[in-house]
């Protein structure tokens, strides 16, 4: 797993001279393939962030 703050800013759709922050990605990465398991993009950050990650990468992809 690997988090980084991504190299954008949000503005509000409503007023564009707002700006919301800077979101947080988040990536799952299975070590034995090197394929990306699950990500995770929002304005959270630490335990509940992660917690998202890892939802994501548990899920089903089929659907």
């Amino acid at each position: 797993m690997d988090a980084t703050e991504a190299d954008i800013y949000l503005v509000s759709r409503f007023d564009r001279t707002a700006v919301v922050g800077r979101p947080n990605i988040y990536m799952a990465v299975d070590t034995a393939t090197q394929l990306i398991a699950g990500i995770y993009i929002g304005l959270d950050a630490g335990e509940t962030a992660v917690m998202a990650c890892l939802a994501n990468a548990a899920s089903d992809k089929v659907q």
